[in-house]
């Protein structure tokens, strides 16, 4: 969703930078050169909306996160957008399109990172409600399972996770207030016959073996650990 968000507003932000551009032009025509983009130029759109969408998805924008200060948004906003500015005037400058003038991405990036930082700040939270709760499966060590549990129960946290159980080794009792739907041997089955979303590997204590096991069968199974 904040990605389609964004798609859009990156497009009407270039349709902002190109009005601007035309006044700047019309007010100062020996420093701005005249591009008419809204007709005959148009198809700039196909090449802008989709670098800026993949470059900001690939600079991890659209990492879930939580609890970050307006500053440290804005950085990862910025970040992602002159890294979009970058690999579009590389591509520019590829295919030989040296008509469209650099005056009007670097305006566009400035309306992008106004724009999307608002969303990051005001949108975004309420997007991000709006997510299903992650399940999360522990497994491993039974004396790190309360740091953990404490940790994913923040309130800036609990919002997003639900743990679905916890697998200790055989033989080993499960920690208290803890569901145990089998062991660490039986993680194959569990998967299988439960949703699970992502599965945290507790390892200290535990051989190396079965937890490099979990990890292969997790990466298998295609779900995050």
């Amino acid at each position: 969703m904040a990605a389609l968000l964004d798609a859009l507003l990156v497009a009407a932000s270039l349709l902002f930078a190109l009005a601007t551009h035309k006044v700047l032009a019309w007010f100062f025509p020996r420093s701005f050169a005249v591009f008419d983009m809204f007709w005959s130029n148009t198809w700039i759109y196909i090449l802008v909306v989709p670098v800026w969408s993949f470059v900001l998805d690939f600079s991890g924008l659209y990492r879930q996160f939580i609890g970050l200060s307006p500053a440290t948004l804005f950085r990862r906003v910025a970040k992602g957008s002159l890294l979009s500015l970058a690999v579009l005037l590389g591509l520019l400058y590829a295919l030989r399109l040296h008509t469209v003038p650099r005056t009007i991405l670097g305006i566009h990036c400035l309306y992008s990172i106004a724009a999307i930082f608002l969303r990051a700040v005001w949108i975004q939270p309420f997007l991000l409600r709006l997510e299903p709760r992650r399940r999360i499966l522990l497994a491993g060590d039974p004396a790190q399972a309360e740091a953990m549990r404490t940790w994913l129960c923040h309130p800036d946290r609990q919002s997003f996770f639900e743990i679905a159980g916890f697998l200790p080794s055989p033989g080993t009792p499960p920690p208290a207030g803890f569901a145990s739907p089998g062991t660490l041997d039986s993680l194959a089955n569990v998967l299988h016959s439960s949703v699970v979303d992502a599965v945290i590997f507790l390892s200290s204590g535990i051989p190396a073996g079965p937890i490099e096991d979990g990890l292969r069968l997790c990466d298998t199974e295609g779900i995050e650990a």
